[in-house]
């Protein structure tokens, strides 16, 4: 029987999916097959997103683990459903090794990452081996992961719909002037030298704008960002 003690909400999530995708193929143990796929499945996940930034085909992938679950024999029930569930060896080995994860990351909640890099440590198992096939290397994830989570520990069982709030929910207005994207404004010489004068300072705390929502579109938000790519603001 899992226990959901240290695991984060989209873990444990993922662990009843698991147990949806096992019913799905009329199969009585839960495998690592099952909890990759739930993994792979999960809306709005933290996987999804990885195989999304590492270029990975989602669909051939799904469809090479419905291949590998569908060689697995069913068990017919009288009156629909399943019996008895139980958990595969591997699985366990599976679980045990995500809290290694975790560990070895610092983290204190076992979250989906954590779970999806110990199936790809896997030895000659069949998610290994398709994990494998599409390149994804415990390197590789790592490395999304990180990019993924911009720096953020696992503290909470919430952690990963806290992932990078920041792109989500706004607009890097610096990197869009980097881009070209914003609008050219002319003038506003003064507020612009005043609004820098005021986020260079040293003297006083570090300052923070506040402003009404319209405040974004006007001119003024847009044209102190734009200078930072031509490293006409101060650095200080």
């Amino acid at each position: 029987m899992m226990r959901f003690d240290r695991f984060t909400e989209r873990a444990q999530d993922a662990a009843m999916r698991a147990y949806e995708v096992l019913q799905r193929y009329g199969h009585t143990q839960v495998d690592t097959e099952h909890l990759l796929l739930a993994l792979i499945e999960q809306p709005e996940g933290v996987i999804p997103e990885i195989l999304e930034r590492m270029g990975v085909d989602i669909e051939a992938l799904t469809r090479r683990l419905d291949e590998e679950l569908k060689r697995s024999p069913r068990t017919q029930i009288y009156g629909g459903g399943v019996g008895q569930v139980y958990i595969t060896p591997r699985l366990k080995h599976v679980i045990d090794q995500s809290n290694d994860e975790a560990s070895r990351l610092k983290d204190d909640y076992i979250s989906t990452e954590h779970l999806f890099l110990a199936i790809a440590s896997e030895r000659n198992t069949p998610s290994a081996r398709i994990l494998a096939e599409v390149g994804m290397t415990r390197k590789r994830i790592l490395e999304a992961v990180d990019e993924v989570r911009g720096g953020q520990k696992v503290t909470t069982p919430q952690a990963e719909s806290h992932y990078r709030t920041l792109e989500k929910f706004s607009r890097d207005l610096t990197q869009l002037a980097r881009e070209g994207k914003l609008d050219p404004v002319i003038g506003r010489d003064t507020e612009i030298l005043r609004l820098l004068q005021v986020l260079s300072r040293r003297t006083k705390n570090n300052p923070v704008l506040i402003a009404a929502q319209e405040w974004a579109r006007r001119p003024s938000s847009r044209a102190w960002p734009s200078r930072w790519p031509r490293t006409t603001c101060p650095r200080s």
